[in-house]
């Protein structure tokens, strides 16, 4: 029926010869040849990136080596002091305790000679005259009563001792802590390309009354936001792209930052210039580091803990051993580490840029603009792209790793923090219109 009615010649077919004419004369071929050379150069990267992975996995191994060894001899020397400082107690108790036993054997030992003294006077003085052993007996018994009514005390010393509970589960120790291999896997077929980034908002609420700095996505659908106006942390939770109100968690401190690393969460709290650790799975307080000064931003690289400090930046150890503080100018409350160990901070006052400096406090690079004004959140993605909030200038920057600019954000309303998850292709950003609003973008590109 088709051959005969429908498909009595094919009008739309060519000859080979002349469609190898046309595709010679079209930019077809060099626009293969041009996705064949970005194809080639994603798979170069990431070749050189996996190469490169091997060595910073040694490398996080050597550090958590170094850091064990280290604690390790901090334990050992805290305990060795612990023990001279135990045995020195305990030697100066023994010694307090013979000094007055010996005092005291010395002084029941003089009573005893006396008495001796006295029984052999009046067994002697039985045989005297009578005046003579009257007068005798009179004064043994003054002499008596005399002893009797000087105090005399039988002392007795127990040496009795209660070790710290926490140094007998050293000795019970069960395990160091834990080590875990987070992969990471992204196809190069569906890169993220950031030049075409589209932010699509779907979701916004309002938050009266509170004050939101930043946020973390967790491992799930969630998302979390500290609050420091009312000291706790917010969680929603995401079904089928709505957002929804899901509990609060009270933390006792004002909390501008949260960043987890490895099975905790850490938070920044500035009243209370301290961090908290959290347990990732409930949120139960582990421990506090103090930080001695007002702590905002936080941020993570390998195991090492950067902190923002308005006019300073401090390096810890996850353990809260200060190793460096960097002086920066004033209005620095986010920082952020990209891959390639470069601390990243914002300025927020005076000369509203981006700026990164090396490890050894180095400047590497500055980054200013126009149309930026009060940046303030930093955001570092897994391709080492940086996203700045440009809370004054109403827009986000988005800058390579050694602070070029790739494009701006334009029309995003007051953002103090912009935060993008690649895995579920959403991003979230807070803005601060009077009260807080935190807005859900669904990311196209």
């Amino acid at each position: 029926m088709c051959c005969s009615t429908e498909h009595r010649k094919c009008e739309s077919v060519e000859t080979i010869e002349l469609k190898a004419e046309k595709v010679r004369g079209s930019g077809l071929v060099g626009d293969l040849l041009s996705d064949i050379k970005e194809f080639e150069q994603k798979l170069s990267e990431t070749k050189c990136r996996e190469e490169k992975n091997i060595t910073e996995i040694e490398d996080e191994a050597d550090a958590i080596t170094g850091e064990v060894q280290r604690v390790k001899q901090r334990i050992i020397q805290n305990l060795e002091k612990l023990e001279n400082e135990f045995l020195d107690k305990i030697s100066t108790q023994i010694k307090q305790c013979k000094e007055k036993l010996t005092k005291n054997i010395q002084a029941i030992g003089d009573r005893i000679h006396l008495m001796e003294l006295c029984r052999k006077d009046i067994e002697t003085a039985t045989s005297l005259q009578d005046v003579s052993f009257l007068m005798e007996f009179l004064k043994t018994k003054k002499t008596l009563d005399y002893i009797k009514n000087k105090q005399v005390e039988k002392i007795e010393f127990k040496l009795q001792s209660n070790l710290e509970l926490d140094f007998k589960a050293v000795a019970n120790l069960s395990k160091i802590g834990n080590t875990e291999i987070v992969e990471e896997r992204e196809s190069l077929l569906h890169m993220l390309d950031v030049k075409k980034l589209q932010p699509a908002l779907y979701q916004e609420w309002q938050l009266p009354g509170s004050s939101i700095c930043s946020a973390a996505f967790l491992s799930n659908t969630d998302v979390i936001f500290p609050d420091w106006n009312t000291n706790t942390v917010k969680r929603y939770s995401a079904k089928k792209d709505n957002w929804n109100f899901q509990n609060e968690i009270t933390l006792g401190h004002r909390t501008f930052d949260i960043k987890r690393n490895g099975n905790f969460y850490f938070a920044s709290c500035f009243a209370s210039k301290l961090i908290m650790v959290l347990s990732a799975e409930e949120f139960q307080m582990q421990r506090t580091i103090n930080v001695g000064s007002p702590c905002y931003g936080i941020s993570f690289w390998k195991h090492f803990l950067y902190i923002a400090c308005n006019t300073s930046i401090i390096k810890m150890d996850t353990e809260g051993i200060e190793l460096r503080t960097f002086s920066t100018s004033k209005g620095v409350y986010y920082v952020a580490v990209t891959k390639t160990e470069h601390i990243v901070f914002s300025t927020c006052m005076g000369k509203h840029s981006v700026t990164a400096m090396s490890d050894e406090g180095d400047p590497v690079w500055t980054y200013s603009h126009e149309k930026l004004r009060h940046p303030y959140g930093l955001h570092i993605d897994c391709d080492d792209i940086i996203y700045v909030a440009g809370t004054h200038s109403n827009n986000v920057h988005i800058l390579t790793n050694d602070g070029c600019l790739i494009r701006i954000i334009e029309d995003m309303p007051s953002p103090v923090f912009f935060l993008l998850n690649r895995d579920r292709n959403i991003c979230c950003m807070g803005s601060k219109l009077g009260n807080t609003s935190i807005k859900m973008y669904a990311v196209k590109f």
